[in-house]
């Protein structure tokens, strides 16, 4: 009896550790699904790039290129196509009319003085005449200009010579003016035909113009870039 008392006894004790085993596993497993219930998930916030530390730029942003639409107009209105024009009869300097006036036969000779300052400001003179032994026959030319390589105006003036020489005279200048351009216009011949009447021509891009009386005529020459 003693036996089966202590059989029991064993018994006993390990069924109450078993049952002690199984409450305290139940309790863990209850106490780390409430953990889980409870506590906030957490996530990886997205990889976020620094804000720039450079200073604003104070100058607009460059516009994109944008192909035109009217070429010709802008180039037109493009910087190398407002540069000035030259001015003056062009291809014209000082020297290439006043420096072969020597060739024109005259009674005397030419006698030429400038530059000299003009009335107009920034403008100079430059001034050749051929006095005559038959007075007050005459031949003078005067030359106005930027500098010896811009010439605005050449005037040529006679005095007491025949409407032939008077021609002559203004031919010769003018083919001088015109120098190598290969202008269509022949000075010669259109003063032949004007120096007693007076006209007016544009050619190799100055104005022709002669005037005046049987005492005396005038033939001017000036640049178109001048009006």
């Amino acid at each position: 009896m003693r036996a089966a008392g202590w059989a029991l006894g064993a018994i006993a004790v390990c069924l109450l550790l078993a049952a002690t085993f199984l409450l305290t596993r139940g309790l863990g497993e209850m106490a780390a699904l409430g953990q889980e219930s409870t506590t906030p998930a957490t996530t990886t916030p997205p990889s976020m790039a620094p804000p720039s530390t450079a200073p604003p730029s104070s100058a607009p942003a460059a516009p994109a290129s944008v192909p035109s639409l009217f070429p010709e107009l802008t180039q037109a209105f493009s910087p190398a196509s407002a540069a000035p024009q030259p001015r003056g009869i062009p291809g014209l300097g000082v020297t290439d009319v006043l420096g072969e006036l020597y060739r024109f036969p005259v009674d005397g000779r030419f006698y030429c003085r400038g530059p000299v300052p003009a009335e107009e400001a920034g403008l100079n003179l430059w001034i050749c005449s051929a006095p005559s032994a038959r007075a007050p026959a005459s031949h003078e030319v005067m030359v106005v200009g930027d500098d010896p390589l811009t010439v605005l105006s050449v005037r040529a003036t006679v005095r007491g010579v025949s409407e032939e020489e008077a021609a002559k005279f203004f031919g010769y200048v003018g083919s001088l003016c015109l120098g190598q351009q290969s202008d269509p216009f022949d000075p010669v011949a259109w003063m032949e035909a004007n120096a007693a009447s007076g006209g007016q021509v544009f050619a190799g891009g100055a104005e022709f113009t002669v005037y005046g009386t049987k005492e005396q005529r005038t033939m001017q020459i000036v640049a178109a870039d001048s009006f």
